[in-house]
């Protein structure tokens, strides 16, 4: 349990450094600069969330007791990895990448939340 927290802990943080990386240096704010907003209601959901979960995900890593942490980003996670088994065909690499990932975090948090000692 303590070797998948830290490979899930690590992974959060570094898919967040790389999520802030691409909305700093790369095109990730087209849609709020430009005034009108973004055309693609669930491109900027992703845009928000993304990072929340990611978030979530380090932070419930780090404190394991807390059951409503867990369950908020279990609420952002299942519809991220039903998401991301659309992308799978079109990317497959990518999209296998992200679901492994967050399998692994649904798999560290039923052991968290539900598993029974």
């Amino acid at each position: 349990m303590f070797a998948l927290r830290v490979i899930l802990g690590a992974a959060s943080l570094l898919g967040l450094a790389v999520f802030a990386l691409i909305l700093l240096v790369g095109k990730g704010f087209d849609a709020f600069r430009s005034g009108s907003g973004g055309d693609d209601a669930l491109e900027t959901a992703a845009t928000i969330a993304v990072p929340l979960m990611l978030c979530g995900m380090a932070a419930s890593v780090f404190l394991p007791g807390n059951r409503w942490l867990l369950h908020a980003v279990a609420a952002l996670a299942l519809p991220a990895a039903v998401y991301v088994c659309t992308i799978v065909p079109e990317h497959p690499g990518e999209g296998g990448m992200y679901l492994t990932f967050l399998l692994a975090w649904l798999l560290y948090y039923w052991l968290a939340a539900w598993a029974r000692p």
